[in-house]
């Protein structure tokens, strides 16, 4: 009996992180103090990566903001967190879908 194999499942389009909290996660281990600087600096070039994704208006590029929670309304602990906006942009064809379900109901 031969093995069959089985195609790859793509979950690059599934997974989240939250920055903010991993940097705050590495940075309570012990012995981390010495990436205190690094990550702060790290952090401060993503937030301005951010910024330039949000004046650039591009699709693909702000879902990636959104995966990273580097967008206040992407971040649930946020106060300004809004879900429909983030899951509009972490699932667009999902909800372009939907809402041509709702449009065609009568």
């Amino acid at each position: 009996m031969t093995p069959t194999k089985s195609k790859p499942i793509d979950l690059s389009n599934e997974w989240r992180v939250h920055t903010p909290n991993l940097f705050a996660e590495i940075l309570t281990n012990p012995g981390t103090h010495v990436l205190r600087a690094p990550l702060e600096i790290f952090g401060g070039l993503l937030s301005r990566v951010a910024e330039r994704a949000n004046e650039l208006n591009d699709p693909k590029l702000t879902e990636l903001m959104f995966r990273l929670t580097l967008y206040e309304v992407s971040d649930p602990e946020h106060k300004k967190y809004n879900e429909k906006i983030t899951q509009k942009y972490l699932h667009p064809k999902k909800v372009n879908h939907l809402i041509k379900k709702l449009e065609e109901k009568p």
